[in-house]
């Protein structure tokens, strides 16, 4: 009867051993699942963060967004992302813009264009740019009045 019981205790030793053994095999994926799951929500949050942060920015920059000109000629391009362009007849600039307070600080991508800050004032459709080497006053170009200037048609 010994050698019976010691066959049946063999058995459920081994199982015991088994199981002892897939324990911490279970319990490292169960951490890594956590660890995975958890770096996805912070990845989301972070992205969801820099959407609405970017949102922001185009809010407060609404009233600057479009086309201002001094003469036809030179034109700044204001876009909703804080890029933006300087148009001139020769050539198109682009740069990043920021606002602070009450001023404008444009960088220019080009290395031969030099970047400048400007305090700003707008009036309804009139843009002041104040800065060391003077004031400038543009007006907003109204996209449907230049289309009809162009001759094409707006309805």
């Amino acid at each position: 009867m010994e050698e019976t019981n010691n066959d049946t205790i063999r058995p459920r030793r081994r199982a015991r051993k088994k199981r002892k053994l897939k324990r911490p095999v279970i319990i490292a994926l169960i951490v890594i699942a956590i660890i995975i799951v958890l770096v996805l929500v912070i990845h989301n949050k972070k992205k969801s963060n820099i959407v609405e942060e970017s949102n922001e920015i185009a809010k407060e920059n609404s009233f600057l967004i479009g086309r201002w000109t001094t003469d036809g000629n030179t034109i700044y391009e204001f876009y909703d992302d804080t890029n933006g362009s300087l148009v001139v007849p020769i050539a198109t600039i682009p740069f990043t813009y920021k606002i602070v307070d009450n001023k404008i600080y444009i960088d220019f991508e080009s290395e031969y264009s030099e970047d400048t800050e400007y305090e700003y004032e707008i009036n309804d459709k009139k843009l002041t740019l104040i800065s060391i080497n003077g004031t400038f006053e543009f007006n907003k170009i109204d996209e449907q009045e230049e289309k009809i200037e162009q001759g094409e048609y707006v309805k």
